[in-house]
């Protein structure tokens, strides 16, 4: 997208977007494994899942590229505005 948001910054944009608390509870990266794998993910999904968790958590996802307005042909739109687009999905 064009945002490089941390995870506490989504949890606040889902959370003011659908009027209810989301919070972060900043797992380690073994509870995300296991959670990915109790959620009945494939091992391969969760390992590259819990590897892409672990290089954001690290900062290693800070930089804003192009890449999307690229592939895309237009800009992207910010998370916020995807949320507010589409909460009916994550309203209960």
């Amino acid at each position: 997208g064009s945002e490089a948001l941390g995870y506490d910054e989504v949890a606040a944009i889902f959370s003011r977007e659908l009027g209810r608390t989301i919070r972060y509870r900043n797992p380690s990266a073994t509870a995300f494994l296991v959670r990915q794998l109790r959620n009945g993910h494939p091992l391969m999904y969760a390992f590259v899942t819990t590897w892409l968790y672990g290089n954001t958590r690290k900062g290693l996802a800070e930089r804003v590229t192009g890449t999307a307005r690229d592939l895309l042909g237009r800009d992207p739109i910010p998370l916020e505005r995807y949320v507010r687009e589409h909460r009916g999905l994550w309203i209960r």
